[in-house]
């Protein structure tokens, strides 16, 4: 069940104080991981969904592991018609995705921004993940990069040692990716630049993972 945004906003608000409280400098933002589905635009324009930092601009969206539902690209159309920029979470981890990459390369071209885990680009999913990772790293397919993080243990954040890697994969990509955040959290638009297809993805590339794709 997923929160909704009135419960995100008072937990944000006293987690806040908290940390100002014993003072930690700090600064929480508000935000949520929302499950595509059907409802997802009526459930918006409701006021039930968290966007990205409260700002009406972005929503964090996430689809199966395994497939890209039939209503998705209707979806996620209509939350552009509404003013609503989609953020496709963990592309990279998405089976079909994973595959077939000109679809992601195709949801970009329409509008739609995509967040890699940082785990991803270090190899925690695994080996064709991270195959996955790299390339549309190298594709410019990455606008930013969340952390995934549900403690500080097992899958801990880990967004330094991603953005070295991407460092070092494309030269620039780090600083672009960080300018990204920046502009998604204020509410402005970013506007990346959409390449027009996907190099490095031979007819090769998916036969040599296929017996070490991981999903966790």
């Amino acid at each position: 069940m997923e929160n909704n945004r009135e419960l995100i906003l008072q937990r944000t608000n006293e987690f806040q104080q908290a940390l100002n409280g014993e003072g930690i400098p700090l600064k929480v933002l508000p935000g949520a991981e929302i499950y595509l589905s059907p409802e997802t635009p009526q459930r918006l324009a409701n006021g039930e969904l968290m966007t990205v930092n409260d700002q009406g601009k972005y929503l964090l969206v996430e689809l199966p592991m395994q497939c890209v539902p039939g209503f998705t690209e209707e979806i996620l159309f209509e939350l552009k018609v509404r003013g609503v920029t989609p953020i496709i979470a963990h592309p990279e981890r998405n089976l079909e995705l994973a595959k077939n990459p000109e679809r992601i390369l195709d949801f970009a071209a329409k509008g739609c921004l995509m967040q890699i885990n940082a785990g991803s680009i270090t190899g925690l999913y695994g080996e064709k993940v991270r195959k996955t990772a790299h390339l549309l790293v190298k594709n410019d397919l990455i606008h930013l990069i969340g952390s995934d993080a549900h403690s500080a243990g097992g899958r801990c954040p880990r967004i330094r040692e991603a953005l070295g890697i991407v460092e070092r994969l494309k030269p620039g990509k780090a600083k672009e990716i960080a300018n990204y955040g920046e502009k998604v959290l204020a509410g402005k638009e970013v506007g990346p630049e959409v390449p027009s297809s996907i190099k490095g993805n031979g007819k090769g590339f998916w036969e040599r993972l296929k017996n070490v794709f991981i999903i966790r």
